[in-house]
């Protein structure tokens, strides 16, 4: 049986892990529409070269509507996109659980939504 960890663990674990696999920014709002140099563009604007970024370290760009996401990992490489379905919507809570839920190449995403919301049932 696994425990869910506090908050505070979580935020331990997080800083005392090596820097692989975590997100370096979030960039919600994001248009979509931009292909990789509109986004690198848009993240530049918030202070960000993303072609820069360590391997392990991952970008995070989302929709108004929260139903699309990007992830580029180190290099500027596209690592992930999400589309959701119409009526559906990105947890934002969910993006903090992806880098424990990268495996090689890509996300899983639904894995990262179970550990939300276990997590915020065990919170309550």
């Amino acid at each position: 049986m696994q425990l869910a960890l506090t908050d505070k663990q979580y935020e331990r674990t997080l800083t005392t892990r090596p820097q692989a696999n975590r997100i370096v920014r979030y960039i919600p709002e994001t248009d979509m529409r931009n292909g990789h140099y509109g986004l690198f563009k848009v993240a530049r604007k918030a202070g960000l070269d993303v072609r820069t970024i360590d391997p392990g370290s991952f970008v995070v760009f989302t929709n108004r509507n929260l139903d699309k996401m990007k992830v580029f990992g180190g290099g500027g490489m596209l690592v992930s996109y999400i589309s959701l379905p119409r009526g559906h919507r990105i947890n934002v809570n969910v993006i903090r659980e992806l880098p424990r839920f990268f495996k090689g190449g890509s996300f899983d995403y639904t894995a990262a939504v179970g550990r939300t919301i276990t997590r915020s049932l065990t919170t309550r």
